[in-house]
């Protein structure tokens, strides 16, 4: 039945297409259709003919073909995207989130960073900007600042996975494998087979065991 929905609704938006011409709304609402069958490239290639004339709806289409690109594992192209939102628009919080999470798939790290930190004080109830910033930290080797990161993620959202293991990395390699191993057991509590906690809490076990 939802296959049947998003190929009417495709069918619909291309019809109107056809019918109006170039128009923005149509384009995006196209482009979401052709996201939600799973037909990622034809979804951008769709948010690039709305893009190719320019309108007051430009910034929509920008950052779906940005989240597009990136899902199709093309950073460098999604930041362009998301460039020209926060040209436009340099608080959108969401831009500044997959902004950053391009970057650090791009390797540039710093440039993440300040994107997260920005993201992070213009949504601060929002989980998912400050389990990123946590994994940049890391990656940065700044393993206090992540671990304060990640403890508020998990605050903000105590069913996240991500940010409870990454919080577990944090302390063990701040030397604290007693605090990784009570993050483990809360995730494997709930997902007894989830490998990557599981490989984790040998871990942190092992280093428990080998203190003094």
């Amino acid at each position: 039945r939802q296959v049947g929905h998003w190929r009417d609704s495709i069918h619909l938006y291309r019809h109107a297409l056809a019918a109006t011409g170039r128009n923005p709304i149509v384009h995006n609402n196209l482009g979401i259709a052709l996201v939600d069958a799973g037909r990622i490239e034809e979804a951008l290639d769709v948010y690039r003919e709305g893009l190719a004339r320019p309108s007051a709806f430009a910034h929509v289409l920008a950052y779906n073909a940005g989240i597009a690109s990136a899902r199709l594992g093309r950073h460098a192209e999604a930041r362009q995207y998301f460039d020209g939102v926060l040209a436009s628009d340099p608080n959108h919080a969401e831009a500044l989130y997959h902004r950053a999470r391009s970057l650090r798939a791009l390797r540039q790290l710093e440039a993440a960073q300040r994107d997260l930190a920005r993201a992070v004080a213009l949504a601060p109830d929002a989980s998912e900007p400050r389990v990123e910033l946590g994994l940049v930290l890391g990656q940065l080797g700044r393993f206090a600042d992540a671990r304060r990161e990640l403890e508020r993620a998990v605050a903000l959202a105590p069913g996240n996975l991500e940010a409870r293991i990454n919080l577990a990395v944090a302390w063990l390699e701040l030397g604290h494998p007693a605090a990784a191993i009570r993050e483990l057991e809360r995730v494997l509590a709930a997902h007894p087979d989830h490998a990557a906690a599981s490989r984790y809490l040998a871990t942190a076990r092992a280093r428990l065991a080998a203190q003094p």
